[in-house]
């Protein structure tokens, strides 16, 4: 007589053991991560790419030495603002497309681009413009940054992966 006992998790029906010998414990596996982005991850992506956008348009030159922004005069200088806020720009791109995937990473984008191209157009309040888009610094905040958030799209995909990895055979 094969009797059975409905589990406690409603899988369905489970024999009971033929003989006196303890049962293992059953190891449940989570249910695997939705594949689409939540909005609210996109639209926070987007907004963290116009607070990096921001902050990066108005820092990159604040740190160059003895606040020099003639390309000229710092020939020979290490614009540390400049490559600071180009790895801020990089790194949160990279954080935005493991955050949400490629939705999340195309809200940072948009949302960098467009608050840099705005605010490097625009004017100060002693007439000068805020990103100063005729010096050489300003020019390698703005075509560098973008090329370096569009480079982080091609990240390797196993970056951004929960799954645990096979172990490599050893030869």
């Amino acid at each position: 007589m094969s009797a059975t006992v409905p589990p406690d998790d409603g899988r369905g029906q489970v024999p009971p053991p033929a003989t006196g010998l303890p049962v293992s414990p059953v190891r449940f596996t989570p249910a695997p991560p939705r594949a689409r982005t939540s909005w609210v991850r996109i639209v926070l992506s987007g907004l963290l790419g116009v607070l990096v956008g921001a902050v990066g348009t108005f820092m990159f030159a604040a740190l160059l030495p003895s606040g020099i922004t003639d390309h000229v005069s710092a020939a020979g200088s290490w614009p540390v603002g400049l490559v600071l806020t180009l790895a801020l720009s990089v790194a949160a791109a990279i954080l935005a497309r493991a955050w949400g995937g490629y939705g999340a990473y195309t809200a940072y984008a948009v949302g960098w681009l467009v608050v840099v191209i705005v605010l490097s157009g625009m004017h100060g309040p002693g007439g000068d413009v805020v990103a100063g888009a005729h010096q050489r610094w300003a020019s390698l905040w703005m075509y560098g940054g973008f090329l370096l958030v569009a480079a982080s799209a091609f990240a390797p995909r196993g970056w951004f992966s929960d799954e645990p990895r096979d172990r490599r055979p050893t030869s």
